[in-house]
């Protein structure tokens, strides 16, 4: 499959912002499944997901990244620094509606240590799930898994209801979704 940026789904007009279009359609069904309406992204990059969940999707998003790479987000949907200091932590606690977020998506640091901080860390925030991205330790590319985000979903496989997404393409990604409230 042959992707572009951002990359488009075949039959319709809706930007697949991850790596995999299938990957990341399968979870926003999923979040409109459990009517999701705010979400802490760890990890933003580009932007592009909080843009759609944002603009298309009428979610509140906030994000928090040492560099993003583009103008898309408001200064106060923004932290911009290491998830793992303590004010990015009372950032998105003072951010958070409702006592957290229906939705934490981690995407950011890829070693061990950053993203089993951001999960234990941000799993306090989080309502109803938390998203792991790029669980699949077989990744090909530019951009492959470190060792964190599989070893991270291998742990939580056994502390969470759990919900795999796989395309089973060179490009997939792997979405790992815990469900922590009541979905």
């Amino acid at each position: 499959m042959k992707f572009s940026f951002p990359p488009h789904f075949h039959y319709d007009q809706e930007p697949a912002m991850w790596q995999n279009p299938y990957e990341f359609r399968m979870t926003v069904k999923f979040l409109e499944s459990i009517n999701a309406k705010s979400m802490l992204e760890i990890g933003t990059g580009y932007g592009e997901m909080a843009k759609y969940l944002r603009n298309i999707k009428n979610m509140n998003v906030k994000s928090i990244d040492k560099a993003p790479m583009g103008d898309i987000h408001a200064p106060k949907d923004l932290f911009i620094g290491d998830s793992t200091t303590p004010r990015a932590f009372e950032w998105a606690f003072e951010n958070a509606s409702y006592g957290g977020y229906d939705v934490v998506y981690i995407d950011g640091g890829h070693d061990y240590k950053t993203c089993y901080h951001d999960y234990s860390t941000y799993s306090k925030l989080t309502k109803k799930v938390m998203i792991i991205h790029d669980i699949d330790g077989n990744q090909i590319g530019k951009y492959p898994v470190e060792g964190g985000p599989w070893a991270v979903w291998n742990q939580a496989r056994f502390e969470y209801r759990t919900l795999e997404i796989h395309a089973k393409s060179p490009g997939n990604c792997g979405i790992g979704i815990c469900i922590i409230g009541g979905v």
